[in-house]
């Protein structure tokens, strides 16, 4: 089944239009259960849609009464991201994953497909990004720092930076970096803030999660 096409991003202009109520929106939620995650109430509600952008809540109506479905009291929130996760670790394709997620409310994970790589390498890290692909779910793929996880493992692949070096392009450039280290690794902490720190080390530079670290010295700098 073809995997529907989201809708082109809305000039600011129909966006203040829509809003306001001036235009019909394309979508409307009637008597909805409103999540706000910022103050943590639950309001009683309308909610407009028009192309991708959620217009707020209020006395929105559509074009079509098509188009205007009755929520009879279920919640609307936030989607949700999976922030991270061995999609293999599911026993399911990529696709098969983002289906069920989506129809559970996530819109978006980050996935190490660290698992497959230890068995297949390189051409088991290029499947999975073409099977990660244009899916109901954004899947933010990161590139696996410990093929294999230790010299215990028989798995038969081993990937170094230069292995992993062609997939940089493809790969979430924001998590290439996010995983996990070894005992040993020795890295040159730059900077960390908010829990993530920057680090750099032979064949990489990036942020990574500063609880992955196991020490923080003296002369580095820590918000």
């Amino acid at each position: 089944m073809e995997t529907p096409k989201s809708p082109e991003p809305l000039p600011l202009a129909e966006f203040v239009a829509a809003a306001r109520g001036s235009v019909p929106a394309d979508l409307v939620l009637k008597n909805a259960r409103i999540v706000n995650v910022l103050t943590g109430e639950i309001h009683d509600g309308t909610v407009g849609v028009k192309g991708n952008r959620i217009l707020g809540f209020g006395d929105y109506q559509a074009a079509r009464k098509d188009d205007e479905i009755d929520l009879r009291g279920a919640y609307v929130a936030p989607a949700l991201w999976d922030a991270h996760l061995h999609i293999e670790s599911t026993m399911t394709t990529p696709a098969t994953f983002a289906r069920l997620a989506a129809a559970h409310g996530t819109a978006a994970a980050i996935t190490d497909p660290h698992e497959i790589a230890n068995v297949r390498g390189v051409p088991g890290i290029r499947a999975f990004l073409d099977a990660a692909s244009d899916l109901p779910v954004d899947v933010f793929v990161m590139l696996p720092s410990c093929v294999p996880s230790t010299h215990l493992e028989t798995a038969g692949a081993a990937l170094s930076a230069s292995d992993l070096a062609p997939l940089y392009d493809r790969a979430d450039p924001a998590s290439a970096v996010a995983a996990r280290l070894q005992a040993g690794v020795v890295v040159q902490v730059k900077h960390c803030a908010a829990g993530w720190c920057h680090v750099s080390g032979t064949g990489f530079d990036g942020w990574i999660e500063q609880q992955r670290l196991w020490g923080v010295y003296a002369g580095e700098s820590v918000d």
